[in-house]
């Protein structure tokens, strides 16, 4: 899988870095410019690693229920996905990352993991930061740091994921949702 990476600064802004290569399930490369990042609202974000298709299909039931749905409210958007992937989980498999902030403001980082069918993690996480796709090495982010700072640490390490992984590129999106 490639590589996409969340934090939340020192000052709650929340940063989403992901590299743009999509690979098939022999590691044949589909495209270099796929923006795995999908910014929902001011308030919240969806990046992912897997497949492609999942997405594509997730994103669609979102626009079709953001009639009903609160997309400021990471919660909210944490809770139907979750429910989403839990009766259409694929056997591609997908991993998400669901961050922004709740009702109260507060910046909050989802992860779902889904597998053959199943949707096998769903949590709230308690730390300030995680990467989901490449997880053959240790992440840090210093999140004392300012959103820009953050940025640049997040770039370095996908590019230096990407002379390891070749499910990884130099191609590198990114989101930044302020907590003001």
């Amino acid at each position: 899988m490639s590589l996409v990476i969340a934090a939340i600064s020192k000052d709650n802004d929340i940063i989403v870095c992901g590299d743009s290569r999509i690979v098939d399930k022999n590691s044949n490369i589909v495209t270099e410019n796929e923006n795995k990042i999908y910014q929902i609202s001011d308030k919240v974000v969806i990046a992912y690693a897997g497949s492609k298709n999942d997405f594509d299909c997730l994103k669609i039931y979102l626009e079709i229920k953001s009639i009903l749905l609160d997309t400021n409210d990471v919660e909210c958007v944490y809770k139907e996905v979750k429910d989403y992937e839990e009766n259409h989980a694929s056997n591609d498999g997908i991993h998400l990352l669901i961050v922004g902030f709740n009702k109260c403001k507060i910046p909050q980082i989802y992860l779902i993991g889904t597998e053959k069918h199943q949707c096998r993690i769903s949590k709230l996480l308690p730390i300030n930061y995680m990467a989901i796709g490449d997880y053959d090495f240790d992440l840090f982010v210093d999140t004392q740091k300012d959103f820009s700072n953050i940025i640049n640490d997040m770039k370095i390490i996908i590019n230096d994921r990407a002379k390891v992984n070749n499910n990884v590129n130099t191609n590198i999106n990114t989101v930044v949702l302020r907590s003001q």
